[in-house]
């Protein structure tokens, strides 16, 4: 749980080591391996913050986060994997007494996040909100997959050295991306499992709901977290519950909405690319057009000429 600004050198204490790989495009693997005891690692986050996906597959680590002169603290378990984020903070690390070490981490920027899992922050509960306001954020995702921890234990075991090393290093970053997208996606046997379960009609009726609010909050959506919340489930029954009702993930079913209203706005000639990207949501235009692209097979600023529309629909940057 350390951002670029700290990890770029190795941390030994006692039995305990910490060794920082850096791949291309400022991701960073840090793994953690050895034995505990009442060692304390000491962290500052500054400069950028970073989102973090942590693998556990020792015994509980507690971390103790110290950020406007709140002291928040959170733990790992054992077999679990977490995402986290936070900037301008510190705190210590804690570690079990007389337990295993064993713990990966992937470190990449939150713009990089976004593009590489093609998911948005708000479906991970508070962290959309955590980066606007540079505050902590840390929340369980699960357990550990088989494949996940294939692809650990494989990073942990490392034969290589040098370039070699570096360049497989980051085939298995890629790869424990890859597989966090995949659960996140409802694609893993257990999604599938749970999205199997049985709902009572007042769960479809909740779940009739929470489309609504969606539809109604295309431009700030509320978090999966405030959602359910509103709604008076956990988070797991709105995820699944909402796949087994609509057919499609609750992201999933915005990003469609998101971009069939911004289809609309173009066609009708009533905004050009940059207005009508902002208007349901999106800040990135270059990550607008991409998912647009993608969708209709043509780029904005084309379809826009193709409309017949003569509004100025340049896609050029980035809000500020």
């Amino acid at each position: 749980m350390v951002s670029a600004s700290v990890i770029s050198s190795n941390f030994s204490c006692n039995d305990l080591s910490t060794k920082c790989h850096a791949a291309q495009g400022r991701k960073f693997l840090v793994v953690q391996k050895g034995m505990g005891g009442h060692q304390v690692l000491n962290f500052e986050s500054r400069n950028e913050g970073m989102v973090g996906i942590g693998f556990n597959l020792g015994g509980a680590i507690r971390y103790k986060v110290l950020q406007d002169y709140n002291l928040m603290i959170k733990q790992a378990g054992q077999g679990q994997v977490y995402i986290s984020y936070y900037r301008n903070c510190s705190g210590v690390i804690e570690y079990p007494d007389n337990e295993s070490v064993s713990w990966v981490g992937v470190y990449i920027p939150v713009d990089m996040f976004q593009t590489l899992l093609d998911i948005p922050m708000y479906d991970f509960g508070f962290l959309e909100e955590s980066v606007k306001v540079s505050t902590f954020f840390f929340e369980c995702l699960g357990h550990i997959t088989t494949g996940m921890k294939i692809a650990l234990h494989q990073i942990l075991m490392c034969p290589f050295t040098d370039k070699t090393k570096c360049l497989y290093l980051e085939s298995k970053l890629l790869e424990l991306i890859s597989y966090v997208q995949y659960c996140a996606d409802g694609s893993s046997d257990l999604a599938q499992h749970v999205a199997s379960m049985s709902l009572t009609s007042n769960d479809r009726e909740k779940m009739s709901q929470a489309k609504e609010i969606l539809d109604e909050n295309l431009e700030n959506p509320p978090s999966i977290v405030a959602l359910a919340r509103a709604l008076g489930v956990n988070e797991f029954k709105l995820k699944n519950g909402f796949r087994q009702v609509h057919g499609i993930t609750p992201y999933k079913y915005l990003a469609e909405q998101r971009l069939e209203r911004a289809c609309r706005l173009l066609w009708e000639r009533r905004m050009n690319v940059t207005e009508a990207a902002f208007s349901v949501g999106y800040s990135s235009l270059s990550h607008f057009a991409k998912i647009f692209r993608a969708k209709f097979g043509v780029n904005p600023n084309e379809y826009l000429a193709q409309s017949g529309g003569h509004v100025e629909a340049k896609v050029s940057g980035e809000r500020s």
